[in-house]
């Protein structure tokens, strides 16, 4: 449905109701930087269970133990650099994930990848594999090992 214009005021200042995601499980790609982090911050403070997922373990140890402040809410971490990841990540990913045997109401694929906008001509065969195993191959992995859990 489109929104009218008559509509961008109320969504400017739209407040979501105290506590609006209790009792959600989300889990959340590229959690510890830019839009993910920001995704993090007012999920958890709608007071979501949250699973973050980045490849630098410090940050995320880091975002968690911030949470802590503000959140009562025991969020968890999960370490996976998508650049390199194979099968055997993904497969660990999909038994780690299992094991939580508790319904996934949102999966935020947010982790991205560009290291800069260039033309065709000069992309490095290095950095386009990197960036469509980021980008493209990534997400669907992930969504595919949430597939169960996502059904519940």
């Amino acid at each position: 449905m489109p929104t009218s214009s008559h509509d961008l005021p109320n969504l400017i200042t739209y407040k979501p109701e105290e506590g609006l995601l209790s009792d959600k499980f989300i889990i959340i790609t590229g959690a510890t930087d830019g839009i993910g982090k920001a995704l993090v911050s007012s999920c958890a403070q709608q007071g979501a269970e949250l699973l973050l997922i980045a490849k630098d373990e410090k940050k995320l140890n880091s975002l968690t133990e911030n949470l802590s402040n503000t959140s009562d809410v025991q969020h968890q971490i999960y370490v996976i650099d998508f650049s390199i990841a194979g099968e055997t990540d993904y497969i660990k990913f999909a038994e780690f994930i299992a094991e939580k045997n508790k319904p996934i109401d949102s999966l935020i694929l947010n982790a991205g990848y560009m290291e800069a906008l260039q033309s065709i001509r000069n992309y490095q065969l290095e950095l386009w594999l990197r960036t469509i195993t980021v980008n493209q191959h990534a997400p669907f992995m992930v969504a595919k090992c949430c597939i169960p859990l996502l059904e519940m």
